[in-house]
Parts: structure tokens; C-alpha cells; sequence
């Protein structure tokens, strides 16, 4: 007889707000160092590297602690942070491996344990408020802006610089239904946002990618059934955004609230997307799907599937070092409340890899990668804490 080892997350009802709650998942990290290699969380860590098992191909730094867990998104600079009353606040990068963690004496109190991190573009941040507002603000401080209402509370935000401006992509509720929409700057004085979810639609999450010369929007329609996989080119002008016909590229099985699609620009108009969900009713992991220029059905999606079913399953994608990557947490064992590892793999080919171990935790709640020079920076909310570390490119 067949048993079913997955642990099946909440049902996703498309017209009920959704409030983020916590994993159930999050527990403390283990007291036997056998199950956890993370320094343990405090703001005098002892550096080490036996958190991580990539030494001989990755140059590994220390692990550090930049600041409590929340809202965080890492970046050449180091890592951002948003706080619950809309602060925007740099945990800087110091030398080649070390941050400057966060001072003002903020303490956890301050920051949504379980926020999503700011969209970054080479001038601002942008992120959904705890007042349900889609906001921004200059990198280099000033003033918040609301650039929209109805935002839904605990999505992610996306930014691609198209046309010297920036697209800026996310979820909206309208009559209690979530839809995607992008919003741009048109001009000193004014803005556009215009819905991309095509009539009789919905999105849970949403991703853009770069294009050439065009960024495409990937939106998930999250639902308790089958949820499509929608992708829409956004064409950028100084003046307009014009949308082309919507395509759906696949349609998955089931999703829930926490289930989020992750997407990385490829060369020659290419792109590649990720979505961490249940397979059938046996199995768990990460779809791979790659999508072409010339649009059209996704076909021989690629799985990496984990030893159990994870919620939420965080994944980051970038490119550093000259090639493309994926982030991903996914449990170590197929027993219930496993420990999880968090794996930096290659994206090559079309199946996600089986990638080096780079962490170890109770549980991660979401993960963060950008490129920097010779490098990478690595941010991720695990026990408690932001956790940051630099990885330096493979000598091999």
C-alpha cells in the first residue's frame, strides 16, 4: 500500500486576504551541533566555515549576522532591510567578507519575521507596506512613496530597468480577487500601473525578467486545483507600457498561499522559472521550466524532487560569476520536521541540479542572492536571525 509522506500545505482560497503566518516548520535550531553547522544567533559570532561544505569550489567567508529576521534582500552592498513602519535600512558590506550589522538599537520587535524582502533597482527599493501599499524609496534615503494601493500583504515585489525606467511588478487585490499589475514612472510628475492578469484570471505571485529588448512578467495563478503558469510580454517605451497577448506557458497542480514562482532572464531572449511544489501526490520538489523567446507551451519541465514536502520552500535565483544560479532550502531527510540545507546549484540543462550545501537549519523562511565583484552575496532568514555570507567564484 502506497502512504502519502508529504505534509500537505494549507488549501489557497483566491478570494479570502491572505495574512503570512509563520511556517509550521519554525522551530529552534538543534543543541547537537551533528544537526546544526550555523554559528549560533548572537551579535558576537565566532567566524567559522564548517556551516558550509564548499571550500575546495567555492571561496567561503564567514557566517555573519547583519541584523534580526525579516525583510531583507542582499546586494553588492550588502543587505537591505524593511522595517514595519517603512524604514529602509543598509546592513553594509565591510572589506571583501565582513557587513556592519544594524544599529539604532531596532530589535526584532521591529521587523515582520516573515516579510518578503524590497525589489532593488540601481536607484531605489520598492516593497509591499504592512498598510497594504506597494512603496518605494531612494537607496540612498529620502522620502517613501506610495505608488499604490491594494496591495496584498506578504508578496513579493520585482523590478527589471527597461527603457531607462523601472517596471515594477506585483499583486493587487481587486474585489477581494488577486490580479498581478506593473507600475513605471511616466515621465518627473506622473505614473501608469496597468494590470497584466487577463480577464477571468488570477495571480498569487509574480516575476520579470529582462528581454531583448522587451522584460516579460511570469505570473502564478495560485489555486487549490490546477494553477497556470501565465506569461505576458511588457513592451517599454519612455512613454507607455504596451502589453502583448497573455500566454499560458503551464499549467501545474495545486499551489497555496506561500507557493511562489522565481524567475531568471537567459541569454538570447531566454528565460528560466522556478516553482517549488507538490509533483503528484507522492512527491515534492522544484519545477524547472524554461521558457523561450518566441513564447508557447513549456514542455519536458525538468524536477529535482526533495526527500519531503516543505513550506514555505524558499528559492533565489542571480547570475554571478559569469554563469546562472539557483538557491534553494529543501529538507535533508524524509522525516517530518527534517532539518533543512540550503544548496547553491548551477542552472544548466533543463532539471534542476542537485547543488553544494552551503547551510543548514531547523527551517529557512526566504533566501536572497545578487552578484558582486568576483563573488556573491548569500542572505537568508533562518532561527531568528538575517544571516549573510560572501562567496567568492569557483577556482575550478
Amino acid at each position: 500500500m502506497r502512504t502519502n509522506r508529504l505534509r500537505h500545505p494549507q488549501s489557497f482560497k483566491q478570494s479570502d486576504p491572505w495574512t503570512p503566518k509563520p511556517p509550521s516548520s519554525a522551530l529552534p535550531l538543534a543543541d547537537n551541533p551533528r544537526d546544526n553547522k550555523l554559528a549560533q544567533h548572537n551579535h558576537t559570532l565566532e567566524e567559522r566555515t564548517e556551516y558550509g561544505e564548499l571550500p575546495n569550489v567555492w571561496g567561503l567567508g564567514p557566517l555573519l549576522d547583519p541584523g534580526p529576521a525579516g525583510p531583507a534582500t542582499a546586494t553588492e552592498q550588502g543587505v537591505y532591510f524593511v522595517t514595519r513602519d517603512d524604514q529602509l535600512l543598509l546592513a553594509r558590506r565591510k572589506g571583501a567578507q565582513d557587513f556592519v550589522p544594524l544599529t539604532g538599537g531596532l530589535d526584532k520587535t521591529a521587523f515582520a519575521k516573515y516579510g518578503r524582502g524590497p525589489a532593488l533597482s540601481n536607484t531605489h527599493a520598492y516593497w509591499i507596506s504592512e498598510r497594504r501599499q506597494l512603496v518605494r524609496m531612494a537607496r540612498k534615503g529620502g522620502k517613501l512613496e506610495i505608488l499604490a494601493k491594494n496591495a496584498r500583504l506578504g508578496t513579493r515585489t520585482a523590478v527589471v530597468t527597461a527603457a531607462g525606467r523601472d517596471v515594477v511588478a506585483f499583486i493587487a487585490e481587486i474585489d477581494e480577487k488577486p490580479l498581478a499589475h506593473v507600475w513605471a514612472e511616466k515621465g518627473s510628475t506622473t505614473s501608469e500601473t496597468v494590470r497584466i492578469t487577463p480577464e477571468g484570471a488570477s495571480a498569487s505571485s509574480v516575476a520579470l525578467v529582462e528581454g531583448e529588448p522587451h522584460p516579460r512578467a511570469i505570473s502564478l495563478a495560485g489555486r487549490y486545483g490546477m494553477s497556470p503558469i501565465h506569461v505576458r510580454r511588457i513592451r517599454t517605451t519612455k512613454k507607455q507600457l504596451t502589453l502583448e497577448p497573455d500566454e499560458v506557458v503551464w499549467v501545474g497542480p495545486g499551489s497555496h498561499v506561500l507557493t511562489e514562482i522565481h524567475a531568471l532572464g537567459l541569454p538570447n531572449d531566454h528565460a528560466v522559472a522556478f516553482l517549488p511544489t507538490a509533483k503528484d501526490f507522492n512527491d515534492f520538489g522544484l519545477a524547472q521550466l524554461d521558457i523561450s523567446s518566441d513564447g508557447g507551451e513549456t514542455e519536458n519541465v525538468g524536477w529535482y524532487i526533495y526527500p519531503n514536502g516543505l513550506d514555505p520552500a524558499p528559492v533565489a535565483t542571480a547570475r554571478v560569476c559569469g554563469k546562472h544560479y539557483v538557491l534553494y532550502a529543501r529538507p535533508t531527510e524524509a522525516r517530518p520536521r527534517s532539518p533543512q540545507e540550503l544548496h547553491m546549484a548551477e542552472i544548466r540543462g533543463n532539471t534542476p541540479q542537485d547543488g553544494e550545501i552551503i547551510a543548514r537549519s531547523r527551517a529557512f523562511n526566504d533566501l536572497s542572492l545578487a552578484s558582486t565583484q568576483g563573488g556573491a552575496v548569500a542572505a537568508w532568514t533562518a532561527d531568528k536571525r538575517t544571516w549573510g555570507v560572501h562567496l567568492s567564484c569557483p577556482t575550478k
